[in-house]
């Protein structure tokens, strides 16, 4: 947890509490950024993150959907898809981390 008062946005706080690498970190889409997307990405950071309803998403691959013997999910809940992907277009702040 990190405090700050509330004039910092939560955003500016996301490299001071991703600091482990080799894990999954999952954030709500009010941190979306792809420029840190991509350094998380570099630096063997990774996240699961819902994205705005006007993201621009160019496919890469299509990956098998896997389950767990663990049931992860809430009974009615099932992943819809899971795709390698970059975000935004070559004008538009485009990843260069898949």
């Amino acid at each position: 947890m990190i405090v700050s008062n509330a004039k910092v946005h939560d955003k500016k706080k996301m490299e001071e509490l991703m600091t482990e690498k080799n894990c999954i970190y999952v954030l709500d889409k009010a941190y979306v950024d792809y420029k840190k997307f991509d350094k998380f990405t570099s630096d063997e950071k990774y996240f699961i993150t819902r994205l705005k309803d006007n993201a621009i998403v160019q496919e890469v691959e299509t990956l098998d959907i896997t389950y767990s013997q663990i049931k992860l999910l809430d009974e009615g809940a099932s992943i819809v898809y899971d795709k390698v992907v970059y975000l935004g277009t070559e004008y538009i702040n485009k990843t260069k981390e898949k």
